[in-house]
């Protein structure tokens, strides 16, 4: 862990690492996490604490105790080779939440397929808003599903910021009609627009902070949905902007291949984004 290879953070940091995959979750295979865990001889399924020196590696000084080593204004991707809401770190989340309260300066970005655990895990008490919690929502099915539980976020916490991580993107996905009025008759957005007359299609999204998004990688090579990747991204990229949400590009599939270079892509896909 350290200096990120993730392009839109500068630092990675991993308190724990290790994931048991969610079912009937696309995004779980072939990931990329696994497979760098079991690169270094690791069993990607077994969460396990990691060292004292990564755990410490935010609050890391200069030699001359004037600086921190991890630059302020950072972005920082917490739990690279995990998920920081796993059911699994119950019993380290709050030391690991002390260690990020002693740097308001770095951006902490929380990627979690655990979204609907995050509101009972989320340390409350908090000196600034520099924490981005994203919900990764590959397709259409799991975006309607968890961007529910990361919305009803934005009226009980005050100091966070909200994002969907659609990487891969594995599907086309229509945001404006996400279901987030869920009620006791399990009535959906769109049913609730129509009951009460409003027609506002961009609402749920413009309550979000930051929309990432990048093709399936097999290391040069993209992964599935390849055929349907450029129109499907267009199309988020355009709600993004319909919605003022600021919107990341990672990387994209042509002809088959992964591109992380910019200059590749339609000039509409170079977005390159942060909201903080």
């Amino acid at each position: 862990m350290g200096i990120s290879g993730i392009d839109y953070v500068e630092y990675s940091w991993g308190p724990w690492m290790g994931c048991p995959g969610v079912k009937d979750d696309p995004s779980c295979a072939n990931c990329y996490a696994h497979r760098g865990m079991k690169r270094y001889g690791h069993n990607p399924y077994k969460v396990v604490r990691t060292s004292k020196a990564t755990w410490h590696q935010p609050l890391t000084q200069t030699r001359d105790r004037r600086n921190w080593k991890w630059e302020p204004g950072s972005y920082v991707f917490v739990c690279p080779w995990s998920d920081f809401f796993l059911p699994q770190a119950d019993e380290w989340r709050s030391e690991a939440w002390d260690v990020m309260r002693q740097r308001p300066d770095l951006v902490w970005v929380l990627t979690t397929k655990q979204v609907e655990r995050v509101a009972a895990n989320l340390s409350i008490i908090w000196p600034s808003d520099n924490r981005i919690i994203m919900a990764t929502t590959p397709n259409q099915e799991l975006a309607d599903k968890r961007t529910p539980h990361l919305l009803e976020l934005k009226s009980r916490f005050a100091n966070i910021k909200l994002g969907l991580s659609i990487e891969p993107l594995l599907g086309e996905i229509d945001f404006r009609w996400t279901p987030y009025h869920y009620q006791a008759t399990g009535e959906t957005y769109r049913q609730y627009l129509d009951r009460v007359g409003v027609i506002n299609e961009y609402e749920s999204l413009r309550l979000l902070d930051w929309l990432v998004l990048g093709c399936q990688s097999l290391g040069r090579r993209a992964g599935k949905f390849q055929d349907g990747f450029i129109d499907a991204a267009l199309k988020i990229v355009r709600q993004g902007k319909e919605a003022s949400v600021p919107t990341y590009m990672k990387q994209a599939c042509i002809n088959g291949m992964v591109s992380k270079d910019p200059s590749e892509w339609l000039e509409e896909l170079q977005k390159r984004e942060k909201p903080i």
